[in-house]
């Protein structure tokens, strides 16, 4: 099936800490023709709101996938956009006209080789020291996850949208959902 076909593609070819959210299912797929791949999109009023932008598999594919689309969204009368475009990828968009705005930052480390060592991490290490000395500590909790942990988590996450007076973002962000959170792995930040 499409969704099958598509999460395969995320598999062989995918890159991002947001790949997980371009096949949930709040999004639909535009399949490129003539390229390995696909972009990952939701309609919002008139427009189409891509989430960072094609998975291809060769990235220089990248200007003719996005050019695909955007030919599909001007037929279907679709405004398009790319929300969270990776860095590396803001070339090819800049090249084809696009501007680009700055709403927030993101940081991706390689914790393999990610270590609180040096001046330069002094900050970092302050702050764990701080966290450590106010008794919070990071639990990791495997899968299936325990009913009562995720009783928890929802009452904490229930608490602070409430709060906030907020609604889940899904989009970007994925939503509470009790039957995938149980088979995720889960880090949570915890006290006493």
């Amino acid at each position: 099936n499409n969704a099958k076909l598509a999460r395969d593609m995320l598999f062989s070819m995918g890159r991002t800490a947001n790949d997980y959210f371009k096949v949930y299912f709040d999004k639909s797929i535009f399949y490129l023709e003539g390229i390995e791949g696909f972009v990952s999109y939701k309609v919002f009023k008139s427009y189409a709101v891509v989430l960072e932008g094609p998975v291809v598999r060769h990235q220089e594919d990248l200007p003719k996938a996005t050019s695909q689309f955007e030919l599909f969204c001007r037929q279907n009368a679709l405004k398009c956009f790319y929300y969270r475009v990776p860095e590396a990828d803001l070339s090819y968009y800049m090249k084809g006209g696009k501007k680009k705005v700055l709403i927030g930052q993101e940081a991706n480390l390689y914790l393999p080789g990610f270590n609180l060592n040096g001046k330069s991490k002094k900050a970092i290490r302050n702050g764990v020291n701080h966290a450590t000395a106010s008794g919070l500590k990071i639990k990791i909790y495997k899968p299936p996850v325990k009913d009562g942990l995720l009783q928890q988590l929802e009452a904490v996450s229930d608490d602070w949208l409430s709060y906030n007076d907020r609604q889940e973002i899904v989009f970007s962000q994925g939503m509470f959902k009790w039957s995938q959170l149980k088979n995720e792995v889960i880090f949570t930040v915890e006290n006493d």
